[in-house]
């Protein structure tokens, strides 16, 4: 004869089948602590600091270190960069430095090493999907971390990420890496496949390639035949030839991938120096 006590403590002790799945929980508290957060979503964890709520308390506690204290506490041997989820880094050198890029676009040669990546691609890139609208302005975005970035550089004009080497300070960790690699460490990381040429952004590869190797010259002057393969140069163009000007400098605007002040500044002082040779040539003199 069975006595149902005696069953259910057996059964307790061995552990708790989890639905279907057959997980085993090895504690009732864990059978319970299941049926709330998997099956009811509860959410009994909230962060004193922002408006987020989680499900346990572990996963509370990783956000507060990593979100509001940022901390980083697991680094890639291979690079150096750090990360604050043991998870993250594990990405990192899988996609960066084994190359695993397992999941490709139907509608391009594109890869990317998470699916969810790739989704985001597709809706941004081929369908033009821009779902994330600001609420300061008119400008949307693709992707809701861009229009986080977005507000918090542009309306609130934060600059969080200071440069150890010099003064230049950066609203976005990325910005900040690019001008260390680039200004302070001299890196080219983006080498062109065509010809011998190496550059630091990517954004001045794909110029590179698309004026000098494709020879396109997307912008045409509205007063003559003439077409160039920089607005800048079109600008001074029509300034020059057109309107007889002889004293402007042009600003050449950056793109928003490349939007730091230090590019900025770059790109200005070369419009500058194109200007100064005009009027050594004659052209503005």
């Amino acid at each position: 004869m069975a006595f149902p006590e005696v069953n259910e403590r057996a059964r307790e002790k061995k552990g708790i089948e989890r639905g279907r799945r057959g997980k085993i929980l090895e504690k009732s508290n864990d059978f319970l602590n299941h049926l709330k957060t998997d099956h009811e979503g509860r959410k009994d964890y909230g962060c004193d600091k922002c408006e987020k709520k989680f499900r346990k308390n572990s996963d509370l506690i990783r956000h507060q270190n990593t979100v509001h204290e940022g901390r980083k506490d697991f680094a890639c041997d291979n690079c150096g960069r750090q990360f604050g989820l043991k998870s993250d880094l594990l990405k990192h050198q899988r996609f960066v430095h084994e190359g695993q890029k397992n999941y490709g676009c139907d509608k391009c040669e594109k890869k990317f090493g998470k699916n969810s990546d790739l989704i985001r691609h597709r809706k941004t890139v081929h369908e033009g999907r821009k779902d994330f609208a600001c609420n300061n302005c008119e400008q949307k975005f693709g992707d809701k971390s861009k229009l986080f970035r977005h507000q918090k550089t542009v309306h609130e004009g934060r600059k969080d990420f200071a440069c150890d080497k010099c003064e230049m300070r950066y609203g976005d960790q990325g910005h900040l890496r690019r001008h260390q690699n680039t200004v302070h460490e001299g890196r080219k990381d983006h080498a062109c496949d065509m010809c011998e040429k190496k550059f630091g952004y990517k954004w001045y590869l794909l110029f590179h390639q698309k004026t000098i190797h494709e020879g396109r010259r997307d912008y045409a002057c509205d007063k003559c035949e003439k077409k160039f393969a920089e607005k800048s140069k079109l600008t001074i163009h029509q300034k020059t030839v057109h309107d007889g000007n002889k004293d402007f400098y042009v600003c050449v605007p950056t793109s928003s991938s490349a939007s730091s002040r230090a590019l900025t500044f770059i790109l200005v002082e070369s419009a500058r120096a194109r200007h100064k040779i005009i009027e050594n040539i004659g052209l503005g003199a």
